[in-house]
């Protein structure tokens, strides 16, 4: 059976969605200590912020090509 584009664009939807609410409701929180230390030790000092943002968009561009990259791999099967 071959699907269509926009059955595998859904398809593709469903599971990963299924998967993201599976491990944000089995999985156990995490320590508030542990997350509170997390956050004391990333906040960003005044000179930082333009180094942070610059690093935020490089690892967003690089999520969304490796994103792409997956995708066009599964939608050639």
């Amino acid at each position: 059976m071959t699907l269509l584009f926009w059955q595998k664009l859904l398809l593709t939807i469903a599971v990963t969605t299924v998967a993201w609410l599976a491990a944000t409701f089995l999985t156990p929180p995490e320590d508030a200590a542990l997350i509170a230390k997390f956050r004391a030790s990333v906040r960003a000092k005044g000179r930082d912020i333009g180094r942070g943002v610059l690093l935020t968009f490089v690892v967003s561009l690089g999520v969304f090509l490796l994103m792409y990259v997956i995708g066009r791999v599964i939608y050639a099967m």
